[in-house]
């Protein structure tokens, strides 16, 4: 069974996207699973990072922020050298970018056997977490 689940920016960005309804309506699904179960969602501070700037582009900055609270209560991995050095080398083993990368290296720092993202391989395993992309 998996006990967390690492959710990347876009899903994020998408749960709260008028403009992209399909996919809003995936997402938003996904997460409230997520705060229903037992599974742990973990994000990173690049999530929260990301999903500040891509949120500011079209919310007010108090819509902005309250989306923001929301997931302070979610396990939070922070920007650490391991973190970055664990990035680098799975950016070149695996070919991968150096963003998708840190992705992949804070969900293995946080324990997560499944990754929700639209960036990396639908089903693909990577050092022992399995890649979903909800959208397809």
């Amino acid at each position: 069974m998996i006990e967390k689940a690492f959710i990347d920016t876009n899903i994020i960005i998408y749960a709260h996207d008028k403009k992209e309804p399909i996919k809003r309506k995936i997402a938003s699904s996904i997460l409230n699973t997520l705060w229903e179960s037992d599974v742990k969602p973990i994000i990173s501070i690049q999530v929260l990072q990301e999903l500040y700037v891509n949120l500011s582009r079209f919310l007010a900055h108090k819509e902005t922020n309250e989306i923001l609270n929301i997931y302070k209560y979610w396990e939070i991995i922070d920007n650490s050298f391991p973190i970055f050095e664990k990035a680098v080398s799975l950016s070149q083993k695996y070919k991968l970018s150096f963003w998708d990368s840190s992705i992949l290296s804070s969900a293995i720092a946080g324990g997560a056997g499944i990754i929700y993202t639209e960036d990396l391989n639908h089903g693909q395993k990577i050092e022992g977490i399995t890649i979903l992309n909800p959208f397809l």
